[in-house]
């Protein structure tokens, strides 16, 4: 009887493997074309300035203080000369099947201990990298959710994004700041501001103030407050000191001099109630609410089968981080734009990482209630549905830019 458990197991590995590497091919072919079309046939997005900025800085002539995708690009066009579309359309897609398996490996955290199909949540992982608001009123598409197509920056930061989310909860719900687990963090931190530094800008304050929450209301003598709030922050201080330095050197950035543009012109941040919002979006209020369908739809069902909905102490862990990072970049968003690049709006990318986190967590709960059938048939249903209509629209973006 164990010899045929064993072999059952062993057979389903296989098949597991065998999956993966379809799933992988999947992905990384279904990337591929869409950034082909993006980059090398309809010159859609940011694409062609960064490539642009990636060759100047093979040849001495660009600088920046976050180079991290120009290099990934630049060094195999600086060795191999082979078309920088190319070189982009390949690193774009790797990292993108990258991020589906780092949204997986979340996805699986989070519903840990639980009766889960992989096959299911592979499948989760690669639609949470679809989806896209109902609707977007935003006056570019592709820029007003957490899977923005158009940006290569954000598609190229957004694994190592999923990984600080990830290290973050597993040193949170595990109560162990080890030495270790703390330069991963900081590492997957650092990472991020050499290829989008807008991300920790967001994330080194929100964990700050939660951490500083924490030991207020812990019952701890000050002194073992004090030294429990330095040992968890230590990596913030570290991220902190490296974006000042990054804020202080983007005045003066070097950019070849027929472009007639400095990307310094752009580097002083000023303070205004939704003025880079708007500038990007017709209705503010009514476009939050079309991109967070799905999570409004599953909160009202939580409230309504309040008594059968079994969230657990690490569920609530990660809400919470979900909460003090959505509530920081949201002021962000809200109150914060470059003096003369209102309309690139580039403390989106601080509030975009809400989408996409908030809708992990939100699948990780409805999956959880579906598997255990504590929602009714119709409500499950209300639900799924809605989270549909995201797909549905990641879709429909999708194809717009392949066809």
């Amino acid at each position: 009887m164990e010899n045929k458990t064993l072999l059952n197991e062993e057979k389903n590995n296989k098949k597991y493997v065998i999956f993966n590497i379809f799933f992988v091919l999947f992905n990384l072919s279904f990337w591929a074309f869409l950034y082909h079309k993006l980059i090398d046939i309809k010159n859609i997005g940011d694409y062609y300035a960064h490539n642009q900025f990636a060759k100047w800085m093979m040849e001495g002539e660009f600088e920046t203080t976050y180079p991290g995708y120009q290099l990934l690009v630049g060094i195999p066009y600086k060795l191999t000369g082979i078309n920088i579309g190319y070189i982009s359309v390949a690193v774009l897609s790797i990292f993108a099947t990258f991020t589906v398996y780092m949204t997986y490996t979340l996805l699986t955290e989070l519903l840990k201990e639980r009766n889960v199909d992989r096959y299911h949540i592979l499948i989760l992982s690669l639609v949470l990298n679809i989806i896209q608001p109902i609707f977007t009123l935003s006056i570019r598409p592709g820029y007003s959710s957490g899977n923005g197509y158009i940006s290569p920056t954000q598609a190229v930061c957004k694994p190592f994004i999923v990984l600080v989310f990830l290290c973050t909860y597993r040193m949170y719900i595990n109560e162990k700041y080890t030495i270790n687990d703390q330069i991963k963090l900081t590492i997957m931190l650092f990472s991020s501001c050499v290829i989008k530094p807008v991300f920790a800008m967001a994330y080194v304050p929100a964990m700050g103030i939660l951490y500083l929450f924490d030991e207020i209301i812990n019952k701890k003598s000050l002194r073992d407050k004090i030294k429990t709030y330095i040992i968890k922050s230590w990596p913030l201080v570290f991220i902190g000191i490296v974006l000042i330095l990054q804020y202080v050197m983007s005045f003066n950035l070097k950019m070849p001099p027929d472009t007639g543009y400095s990307l310094s012109e752009g580097a002083g941040i000023k303070i205004g109630f939704l003025v880079a919002w708007r500038s990007v979006v017709s209705n503010v209020p009514l476009s939050i609410i079309f991109a967070y369908f799905f999570p409004i739809v599953l909160l009202l069902s939580s409230i309504t089968c309040k008594s059968n909905i079994s969230i657990k102490s690490e569920d609530k862990v990660f809400l919470k981080l979900c909460l003090f990072y959505g509530i920081v970049s949201l002021l962000y968003m809200s109150f914060l734009y470059q003096e003369t690049r209102v309309s690139d709006c580039n403390f989106r990318n601080a509030w975009i990482v809400t989408f996409s986190i908030i809708y992990i967590f939100c699948v990780s709960i409805l999956y959880k209630e579906t598997k255990e059938k504590n929602f009714s048939l119709p409500i499950t249903l209300i639900n799924w549905g809605a989270f549909s209509a995201h797909l549905i629209m990641g879709l429909a973006l999708y194809i717009k830019y392949v066809i």
